[in-house]
């Protein structure tokens, strides 16, 4: 579609502008449009600034136009028309058009038409900042400064853009971030209001950025919210109506911009339709405060007819006698609320078994159970609690016994609390125990990560187990954002090596000898652990003093488990028929994975019964050696060895 057919009747009056107010189109392209905008606008300005076109027709203006912008579909005819009338003077432009013929202007000898330097550059070096994108950086800015900027954008939204003087007036004082950016563009320090006010009156902003501003969002939050192809706040009538609506219902402006954030829609109802929103939900028994705070925290509640789910919820709340209004009281915008998800809650208690009666005593001492994550963190720790092997009566006991005072995130803490607990290795009986003797102690405050507390303790896992069940109230001290020190007396490791030094004395190793640090390298278990697998080859068959001999020749069959030192016992002992006693003069043999005893001793059994080997080999010579001298010296004395031990292998 060609320029002129796009402005149709507009089109000479936008020549009419583009002559007239040159001077301020580039600066205004550079800094408020997209960065493909720019380069199209660059390449305009570049084609009529050339030679020979200083004298140019509007047939030459109209190709340049269409060639240039066709490339830009956010380009609409009435934001170019807008991007050249803007407020040169707080009086209106003329809009008639004196060119009734064919237009022809020298741009040499106009003055007003020189291009700012910024025109002449490469078109992808155009920088692309804008208030909603420029840092909030450099000097700090003195009250009085701030305060002419803030009459000056007062001044050009009441006068220059006609916008009422409060929201005008709001607009000015409660976006620091945008008078900031004006500030910045101010080179005349002495005089920041007029500098301004000229700067506003040549250099057009976008209005929407200091509006969302006003109205409590960040740039970074609304710069992705601004409108496309729009600038100006009275292109968007929609928008004021419905704000100016909200404000005077009572709602504030820090809640109107998280509103507008959740659901734009809102601002799109036309003259009335919000306005009856509000009042259909008076009509369901709120007073006004109530409603403000409603639609504040769930903005969805004004799209569409009234909310089938938050109705239900309401009747369920009134017939348990609770009134409407308390609701209120406990919504906040900062939170989403499930109302589905509330009214299953309600209906679940009473499944439970409680009464009307009793379950509006609870809602009302605990109303954290009910709004606390819609109610899906009270879901989650009644769920633990059955899985704990609680019943339905002891839950209703424990929550009806919670105390008034109780943490707002009551319902969270408690289930964080006993995941701690599991983290911290207790056994399940000792977690039920807590949970009934200590509830409210669980459920004080966000405990920090097991590890964590371990690490600021210089504790280990089972010392911390050991210190909760010594005192529960510990716990207390173990919240977020709490500082703790370590524990006194000696650290697990230290405790550890203790045990170990003195089990090892009780072998008859000697203190401080090579063999003792020998030792103390190999074993890598606990001092409690070592002394339970002593005891484990002991009850083997062996004698105590037997087992202290092992150990000195073979320390690390102490570090093998006692599950694991029973299954190889029996495998040589029930399953190949070697005594006991042979592992004194190699206990070795311990230490050995018991896949290669059993393929080495099964082998050695198959060349037994083919009477290849008569007698009860040494064990040593069978599991020590490598698999290729185990294969020369006994499997191949058969000439069906190797098919065995294949298969033996597989």
């Amino acid at each position: 579609m060609q320029a002129c057919e796009l402005f149709i009747d507009g089109k000479k009056t936008l020549y009419y502008y583009i002559f007239t107010l040159a001077p301020i189109v580039p600066q205004f392209v550079m800094t408020h449009c997209s960065h493909s905008l720019k380069k199209a606008a660059h390449k305009v300005c570049t084609v009529l600034l050339q030679p020979k076109n200083r004298t140019f027709s509007t047939n030459l203006l109209d190709e340049t136009l269409t060639r240039n912008f066709q490339e830009c579909p956010t380009l609409s005819p009435n934001l170019l028309a807008r991007m050249l009338t803007l407020n040169l003077q707080k009086k209106p432009i003329c809009h008639q058009n004196p060119l009734n013929k064919n237009l022809t202007l020298n741009l040499q000898s106009n003055p007003f038409l020189h291009w700012p330097r910024a025109v002449h550059a490469s078109a992808d070096s155009i920088p692309e900042e804008t208030p909603s994108t420029s840092a909030h950086s450099g000097p700090r800015i003195s009250r009085c400064a701030r305060n002419e900027a803030e009459d000056a954008l007062l001044d050009y939204l009441h006068c220059t853009r006609c916008l009422s003087f409060p929201d005008a007036e709001h607009i000015s004082k409660n976006s620091p971030t945008f008078i900031h950016y004006l500030l910045s563009k101010v080179e005349n320090k002495q005089e920041i209001g007029r500098s301004v006010s000229r700067f506003l009156r040549y250099h057009p902003i976008n209005e929407f950025e200091p509006l969302f501003e006003s109205l409590g969002l960040k740039p970074c939050e609304f710069a992705s919210l601004l409108p496309r192809g729009l600038m100006f706040l009275s292109d968007d009538q929609l928008l004021l109506d419905n704000l100016r609506v909200l404000c005077k219902y009572g709602v504030l402006h820090s809640e109107i911009g998280n509103m507008y954030k959740e659901e734009r829609e809102i601002f799109r109802h036309e003259d009335g339709v919000l306005l009856s929103k509000l009042k259909a939900y008076e009509e369901l028994g709120f007073s006004q405060p109530t409603v403000v705070k409603i639609v504040a925290s769930c903005p969805s509640l004004l799209v569409g007819n009234v909310n089938e789910e938050f109705s239900r919820l309401i009747v369920e709340i009134e017939g348990l006698g609770i009134e409407k209004d308390w609701i209120g009281g406990f919504l906040s915008p900062k939170n989403k609320y499930n109302w589905k998800r509330m009214w299953r809650l309600l209906s679940f208690l009473e499944r439970m078994g409680f009464k009307k009666r009793e379950l509006a005593e609870v809602i009302e001492k605990h109303p954290n159970f009910f709004f606390e994550g819609s109610g899906e963190n009270m879901y989650t720790l009644i769920a633990l609690l059955m899985k704990l092997g609680f019943h339905i009566n002891d839950i209703m006991s424990l929550i009806w016994n919670f105390r008034r005072d109780s943490s707002p995130n009551l319902a969270k803490n408690f289930w964080h609390g006993i995941h701690f607990l599991y983290e911290a290795r207790l056994t399940v009986g000792d977690i039920v125990r807590l949970v009934h003797s200590h509830p409210r102690v669980l459920s004080s405050c966000t405990l920090k990560r097991p590890n964590s507390v371990q690490k600021q303790l210089n504790v280990g896992i089972k010392r911390l187990g050991l210190i909760i069940l010594e005192d529960p109230n510990r716990l207390r001290d173990w919240g977020l954002r709490t500082k703790l020190h370590p524990v006194s007396g000696p650290s697990e490791d230290e405790l550890s090596l203790l045990k170990k030094t003195q089990f090892l004395l009780k072998l008859g190793f000697v203190e401080n000898s090579k063999e003792m640090v020998n030792a103390l390298k190999q074993f890598k278990g606990k001092g409690d652990e070592l002394q339970g697998r002593f005891d484990c080859l002991v009850g083997a068959g062996f004698e105590p003093n037997e087992v202290s001999h092992m150990t000195k020749l073979a320390p690390p069959i102490l570090q093998q488990s006692q599950e694991k030192l029973r299954i190889k016992i029996d495998l040589l002992v029930n399953r190949f028929g070697y005594p006991l006693k042979c592992l004194l003069p190699y206990p070795w043999f311990l230490c050995y994975d018991v896949g290669r005893i059993k393929l080495r001793f099964s082998m050695n059994e198959w060349l037994k019964e083919k009477g290849v080997t008569s007698h009860t080999s040494a064990i040593g010579s069978i599991i020590a050696c490598s698999e290729k001298r185990f294969i020369e010296r006994f499997v191949s004395l058969h000439p069906e060895g190797l098919e065995v031990w294949e298969e033996l292998n597989t």
